[in-house]
């Protein structure tokens, strides 16, 4: 078998007229085309222009498709991995309710000095009224009075009482010092104190008592009327 004869310009298929370069009119139509590359042969045509592939969206282009996603895989690595936005938990809370907690014991520990272990360390005899109480007899011993509402009546008290109350009413005659811890104490008309009273309290109110020893303790809120002569 003979080698097959190259293609001449005649067989060739015409190229666009921007692609190749024309044919002069001195042109053998016969002459076999160079190969590409070659001194003589027409120009290779030019690549094609890049075509910008649509995003999954269909809007984006590739590289801004892809600046997406890293900018998503850094904020979800701030996220889990602890990065420098992610917000800091409430530290104060916790410190304001361990100090709040402190606090309270510090009251609670303070009220139960001055309220029991202060006066039991005296001798005084602990004795508990319950909720709303009302004593109408005098102690023989020094005693300390516990209770919620508390009224004493007695006539005479001729030893060193006691109370510990959120609220009480005392009357008659005490020929020896009282003491109070609690939120409100009220001496009546005919409450007669003659050595003293010592009182913790937020209010205390004296309807006309008569007080000759001396009144020490803390009050917030107090209220004295003189009695009539």
């Amino acid at each position: 078998m003979g080698e097959e004869p190259l293609p001449t310009k005649a067989d060739s298929i015409p190229a666009p007229a921007d692609s190749y370069e024309r044919l002069d009119a001195d042109d053998d139509p016969t002459e076999p085309i160079p190969p590409f590359g070659t001194p003589g042969a027409p120009a290779s045509p030019p690549p094609p222009p890049p075509i910008s592939l649509p995003s999954p969206t269909g809007t984006a282009r590739p590289d801004e498709t892809d600046q997406v996603a890293k900018s998503k895989g850094r904020k979800a690595h701030q996220t889990k991995g602890g990065g420098g936005n992610r917000k800091k938990g409430c530290g104060g809370c916790f410190t304001a309710l361990v100090f709040l907690f402190m606090l309270v014991l510090a009251l609670a520990g303070w009220f139960f000095y001055l309220g029991y272990y202060s006066l039991t360390s005296k001798g005084f005899v602990m004795e508990y009224l319950g909720p709303e109480a009302r004593q109408e007899v005098a102690p023989e011993s020094p005693t300390l009075f516990v209770g919620g509402t508390l009224q004493y009546t007695a006539p005479q008290t001729g030893v060193e009482v006691a109370f510990t109350a959120d609220t009480a009413s005392l009357s008659g005659y005490f020929s020896e010092k009282v003491y109070f811890r609690g939120r409100s104490l009220r001496l009546e008309k005919d409450c007669v104190l003659s050595k003293g009273l010592d009182v913790w309290a937020i209010e205390f109110v004296s309807d006309g008592a008569t007080l000759d020893g001396e009144l020490s303790g803390r009050i917030i809120n107090q209220v004295v009327t003189t009695p009539a002569k």
